[in-house]
């Protein structure tokens, strides 16, 4: 991360909604070197708590994703935990988050 200590989740959990963050409520917690090169893989409320805190729809982060067929249906299964959440998946959340910054 460009210049900073914050951590993903810190990031991910800091400030964006007004009051308790439903990230927060969930207490999801995410290790303070999260990132793919630290062998850290994104959790399906991981994932989740990225596309709320990136405003998106499940549809929109689907498209952001560059998904085929039903971009929602995939994101879904992943939210659900019916499918595992890949390496260049969770490497492309965490470079729209970054972007965000």
């Amino acid at each position: 991360m460009r210049g900073s200590a914050m951590g993903l989740g810190d990031f991910l959990i800091s400030g964006f909604f007004p009051g308790p963050s439903p990230c927060a409520r969930r207490q999801t917690t995410f290790p303070a070197n999260a990132g793919l090169i630290n062998g850290w893989m994104m959790t399906s409320a991981e994932f989740k708590c990225a596309r709320l805190r990136l405003g998106l729809t499940q549809s929109q982060m689907g498209k952001a994703l560059r998904l085929s067929g039903d971009p929602a249906r995939s994101v879904r299964k992943w939210e659900q935990g019916e499918r595992e959440i890949s390496g260049p998946v969770s490497l492309a959340v965490e470079h729209l988050l970054e972007q965000q910054r």
